[in-house]
């Protein structure tokens, strides 16, 4: 296993008692999205938008615990997989691609790079069928991301982790039916792509090695301030509450882009109109 090469004494401890409470509120909201999409699978469509929401919550959470150290090895890769099964991901493939984003930095070798090989802006939908949908249907088929995994990371770790998820997606199946599992799966892939979409805006506009700053104080508060992705990557290991206090290297924008119809749509079909879009976002720190 692969441990995340960004932990370090001072980011502190895991904080275990905020990330049980998560844990139990997010698993408690998913079996209540399970149940009721056995029982009003249309009229529960319509909750999506929520689903949306919660993803950024939980991946903030996520994204911490990945970042946090425990002298209990054993935590943490338990409590790690224990968000990642609930969301669909395997969790040591998560920390080798989260690994490998610090490394390359939306640079060549980066597995979740946002420009192609000439420098432009991968169209959305282009980016989310590669990196968001691919990757979760492939991962649909019980144990088969081992497969994809280096020899020497098939160990116990490995195991458990895709157990959990093949267990996670039968006890919805056998508690709410074909509906329940079907709402579980919507909303794992909600969440891939909601994460795959924050990761483009999070490096859009900005050189290779950088990343945005967003001058959202309520987003950065609920989501342990995602909002100082430069920051972030410079001082991977620093708890992220001192992020605030790291000088920027790029310009600080006012909005996100991240609920915004309007953005969403030239995120999939315009990378112009969202440079543009986004441009008028920036103001001078």
């Amino acid at each position: 296993m692969e441990m995340s090469q960004c932990s370090s004494g001072k980011f502190g401890r895991v904080e275990l008692k905020k990330d049980l409470l998560v844990l139990g509120l997010s698993y408690v909201l998913l079996g209540s999205w399970c149940s009721a999409g056995s029982h009003f699978f249309l009229a529960s469509l319509w909750a999506l938008p929520l689903t949306y929401v919660a993803a950024l919550l939980i991946y903030a959470q996520l994204h911490r615990h990945y970042h946090a150290y425990s002298k209990s090895a054993f935590v943490y890769h338990l409590i790690g997989i224990a968000y990642s099964a609930m969301v669909g991901l395997s969790w040591v493939l998560y920390c080798a691609h989260h690994a490998n984003h610090h490394r390359f930095n939306n640079g060549p070798g980066d597995w979740s790079k946002t420009t192609d090989a000439r420098g432009h802006a991968i169209l959305g939908w282009k980016y989310l069928l590669g990196k968001a949908l691919r990757p979760f249907l492939l991962q649909l088929v019980p144990f088969l991301s081992l497969l994809g995994m280096k020899a020497n990371k098939r160990g116990s770790l490995a195991a458990a982790d895709e157990c959990m998820r093949v267990l996670l997606r039968w006890l919805a199946l056998a508690a709410f039916g074909l509906e329940g599992l079907t709402a579980l799966l919507l909303w794992q892939l909600v969440f891939i792509c909601t994460i795959m979409f924050l990761n483009y805006l999070q490096h859009f506009g900005v050189q290779e090695g950088y990343g945005i700053v967003w001058d959202q104080r309520l987003l950065n508060r609920l989501t342990n301030r995602l909002g100082y992705h430069d920051q972030h990557h410079q001082f991977p290991s620093y708890h992220d509450r001192l992020l605030p206090e790291i000088a920027s290297r790029v310009v600080v924008r006012r909005g996100t882009g991240l609920f915004s119809i309007k953005t969403m749509w030239l995120f999939l079909f315009d990378g112009r109109g969202l440079s543009r879009c986004l441009a008028g976002e920036d103001r001078s720190q």
